[in-house]
This record gives structure tokens, C-alpha cells and sequence, in this order.
């Protein structure tokens, strides 16, 4: 299942409460407000619960360090099921940490094969594309082969407005995996008549300029021209 980004508006007594409730139940949180200085104290308070946390005992910070070193030293998404056998707790509990670690700021991202630190290196660029459920692995061979990581994919809801799936896939071997594990399921863009955008890490502007034309010869890619005659 695609992890899902939670976007909270307003960070005060209530939007700080929800958005930390929405952390600790292992979701990505985005917490929005007019000015900074509201995030700044709901940051700070969320710290202070976190801290009582590890102060009786819910959480060491021995077993949050090494969470945190696990997954700085791993070349690929460690699951939760890995991190509960070596560190002999249960998957519940792994979770429930990540949860605490993200809602701390710790950039944490949870894909479909396990969990990973965030990357801060490359471009980061947007593709649209356009695709049925069967070209799903042709798409994301594509961007891969050609040098760019799949960060997210993105889909407009009419009713639920922005939805992202947090991917993560660099290689043909990624991409093989999140094929098998996704098969017998619909693909977000199916919501969407297979329009969606993906979120890209690219080494430079060239490896995005080849996805993008990569994309379009295949008729994959979603263009200004496909919109109208849409």
C-alpha cells in the first residue's frame, strides 16, 4: 500500500494536536500555517511530548539512535519487520517510533518496501504522464534506465483534493519489487483516468530532459496537446 502525506492547516492547540496525532499513526504529516512563528511553538511542544516519552521509558533514545543509524547506513528501505527482529521488539513498537521520529523532524520516508532517510542530493523535477494500469512498469523503467530516482506519485481527487504515494525507486530492481508487491491492485492514477505527476531526483538537467523525451516517444508523457483533446 502507498504511504500517504497528511496535510494539516494550522498549527495551533488543534492543528498541532491532529497533526501530531496523524504522525504517531505512521503517516507523513505536512503542518501549514499563515506565518512561522505558530510552527515554530507547535515544533517545541511536540518535542517536549516526545521527550516525556523517553523520560518513562515508551521510547530509549538508545533504541531511537540506533533506528536512526540502521537506516543512515542501509543502501536500501529497510522494512519494519527488519528493524523488530534485529533490535527484538515488535513490528508495533518500530512503527510507533518511526511515527515519534518523524513527528521530532526527523526525515523519515516510509515507501512501499520499508522505510528510508530522505535524500537532499540531485534536481529535483516534475514529470506528468499519462498511461494505462499494464504501462505502470514500462513508465518507471523508463525514468529509472535513464538515470532519475521516482520519489512520489501524485494524483488531483476531485473530492480529495491531492494524493501522494511515496515510492521511491531508483533501479530496475526497485522498480521489479514495487511491480510484484503492487500486482492485483489499482494504481492511484486510476482515479484519474491515468493522468498523474511524479516527483523526480534527477543527477542533472540531462537525465531529465532524456526521461522527458523518453516519456513522449512512447506516448507516456502528458502534454499541453493530450490536455485539449482531452
Amino acid at each position: 500500500m502507498d504511504a500517504i502525506k497528511v496535510a494539516v492547516i494550522g498549527s495551533g492547540l488543534m492543528g498541532g494536536g491532529i497533526a501530531q496525532a496523524c504522525a504517531q499513526a505512521g503517516f507523513t504529516v505536512v503542518n501549514i500555517d499563515i506565518a512561522q512563528g505558530p510552527l515554530d511553538k507547535a515544533e517545541a511542544l511536540v518535542g517536549k511530548l516526545l521527550q516525556k516519552k523517553v523520560d518513562k521509558g515508551k521510547m530509549s533514545a538508545e533504541d531511537r539512535q540506533a533506528i536512526l543509524d540502521r537506516l543512515r547506513t542501509a543502501d536500501r528501505p529497510v522494512s519494519a519487520s527488519s528493524l523488530a527482529a534485529e533490535l527484538n521488539v515488535s513490528r508495533q513498537i518500530i512503527v510507533g517510533d518511526i511515527a515519534l521520529l518523524r513527528a521530532a523532524g526527523m526525515d523519515i520516508v516510509a515507501t512501499p518496501r520499508g522505510y528510508k532517510l530522505g535524500e537532499s542530493s540531485g534536481l529535483l523535477r516534475t514529470v506528468a504522464t499519462i498511461h494505462t494500469k499494464e504501462q505502470v512498469e514500462q513508465e518507471l523503467l523508463t525514468i529509472v534506465d535513464n538515470g532519475c530516482t521516482v520519489i512520489d506519485v501524485v494524483v488531483e481527487h476531485p473530492l480529495y483534493g491531492q494524493i501522494c504515494g511515496q515510492l521511491s525507486l531508483a533501479s530496475r530492481y526497485d522498480v521489479a519489487q514495487y511491480v510484484e508487491k503492487a500486482r492485483g491492485t489499482a494504481p492511484l492514477s486510476l482515479l484519474t483516468g491515468g493522468v498523474h505527476l511524479h516527483h523526480l531526483r534527477c543527477p542533472d538537467e540531462a537525465a531529465y530532459q532524456r526521461v522527458c523525451a523518453a516519456l513522449d516517444k512512447l506516448g507516456l508523457l502528458y502534454t499541453p496537446e493530450q490536455q485539449n483533446r482531452d
